[in-house]
């Protein structure tokens, strides 16, 4: 099947809707590409041009059509489309600051996406091109299956459309269940009876721990095993200030990274700590591969051709 289309709509919460697209393959033209976007329109809604693209599942970035902050862009009429898409790695939003609309559509795998037209967001769920582009792959864009087929493209959307005045964006509760959607564990031939009662699951009491620690909703924790009794633990404030333009909720958070890493470190040992006293907290750069403090005495400052000291 080539050409078509599945689209399952999921309405059962209102307050965000799921769209699920089946895109089998475009068929091959020897004369022309094929670029295949799914479109979500909201009429009236007037984003005068401007939307909000995530940088990498982080901050949402401002776009402006035809515009960039740091120079004077200048585009040849065939140039208005390849200069107005951006990565959509998570989501991307169009706001009606008049009417205080938003409309928000979240993306299960990054996408390019846009907003060309007001109310009408765009993202690019395939594209099946008959020549190279000139950019230095040396080959067309025509992925194919064993059938010779264009491949099929599967996509989840989730949308809201809600008064940003009156309700929370669910954008970053929606990217965490994105990101570490539930994990399923089975066991089989067990020696266990199956009347016995399982015993409590390490999780228990995760949430209670981070809420304790300061921790919000809109935080992101991952841990990483490193060997024995030693886990990096990162921790990110998913919190964007495109959800906050009276500056009311947002705010700087200040986590306990000891108390975090004391308490899990109970519920792992079902409050057994044994003969520890204490838990050492080493934080380390952004790869994770360095301490900071190592870091931070190793880096290079150099003389700018304006400035009168160096600079790190």
């Amino acid at each position: 099947m080539t050409g078509d289309a599945i689209v399952r709509v999921n309405l059962e919460n209102l307050a965000l809707m799921r769209f699920d697209v089946e895109l089998f393959g475009i068929p091959y033209s020897p004369d022309f590409g094929h670029e295949v976007t799914v479109n979500f329109w909201c009429p009236g809604l007037n984003n005068n041009g401007t939307f909000y693209s995530d940088a990498n599942g982080l901050q949402m970035q401002k776009r402006v059509l035809n515009h960039r902050d740091t120079w004077d862009l200048q585009l040849a009429p065939w140039m208005n489309i390849t200069a107005n898409y951006f990565p959509v790695a998570s989501a991307i939003a169009a706001k009606d600051l008049n009417r205080k609309i938003q409309m928000t559509v979240m993306n299960d795998r990054t996408e390019g996406g846009s907003v060309i037209k007001n109310g009408r967001i765009e993202l690019m769920q395939n594209r099946r091109m008959n020549g190279e582009d000139g950019k230095g792959v040396g080959e067309a864009l025509n992925e194919t299956d064993s059938a010779g087929n264009g491949i099929s493209v599967p996509a989840t959307y989730y949308v809201q459309l809600f008064n940003f005045m009156k309700r929370e964006s669910l954008q970053r509760t929606m990217q965490q269940r994105q990101d570490q959607p539930a994990q399923y564990f089975f066991s089989f031939n067990t020696t266990q009876s199956d009347s016995a009662a399982p015993s409590a699951l390490v999780t228990d009491g995760i949430e209670e721990i981070l809420a304790s620690s300061n921790m919000t909703h809109q935080m992101k924790l991952e841990l990483f095993t490193l060997g024995k009794n030693k886990i990096m633990m990162r921790v990110e404030n998913l919190a964007d200030v495109l959800d906050d333009l009276e500056n009311s909720t947002i705010r700087f958070q200040t986590v306990n990274v000891e108390d975090v890493a004391h308490k899990l470190f109970g519920v792992a040992n079902k409050g057994d700590f044994g003969s520890l006293d204490s838990i050492s907290v080493e934080e380390m750069n952004l790869t994770g591969n360095q301490k900071y403090s190592d870091m931070a005495a190793k880096r290079l400052s150099w003389m700018t051709k304006d400035a009168t000291t160096p600079l790190p």
